[in-house]
């Protein structure tokens, strides 16, 4: 197996699973803040709060997320490797 075939390999592996995975992840985690602001102890500012920040991170996650994969995208363009 030659490095190039490696490398073609990883990055499909990561772009077709490892992604994914944190994509959801992402996606999870905003739900489950949005699930904490709205519907556990509405009255309790300690978990409205603990909502928002679970959003927040959520949303930071997607952004780091779609760099990575924005990054990963401009290295194969500029290396001419072709998945």
């Amino acid at each position: 197996m030659t490095f190039k075939i490696f490398v073609e390999l990883l990055i499909k592996f990561f772009n077709e699973s490892v992604i994914p995975l944190l994509f959801a992840l992402m996606f999870f985690i905003f739900l489950w803040g949005i699930f904490q602001y709205f519907f556990i102890k509405r009255e309790d500012p300690n978990a409205r709060s603990e909502g928002a920040q679970f959003m927040m991170w959520g949303i930071i996650g997607f952004a780091v997320v779609i760099s990575m994969w924005g990054l990963v995208r401009i290295l194969l363009k500029s290396f001419g490797i072709g998945i």
